[in-house]
């Protein structure tokens, strides 16, 4: 359960560090936003698949250990 909790912990960090770029909070001023933003989007994108890859692989593993 603990390993559970761990991972959606992880990867709902990935979408919030991406939240964190994309509105330029916890970045220095630099004459290109642009790369931070694109970085923001690449981390929100990035760990909304992580999130639902995560969910249907645990759903198709409780699966298989109901039928067991």
């Amino acid at each position: 359960m603990f390993n559970i909790v761990l991972n959606y912990i992880v990867r709902f960090s990935f979408i919030v560090i991406g939240v964190f770029l994309l509105l330029g909070i916890f970045v220095p001023e630099h004459p290109s936003k642009t790369l931070s933003q694109a970085m923001g989007i690449v981390f929100i994108l990035w760990g909304l698949y992580r999130l639902i890859s995560y969910y249907f692989q645990l759903k198709k593993r409780r699966a298989y250990e109901s039928e067991e």
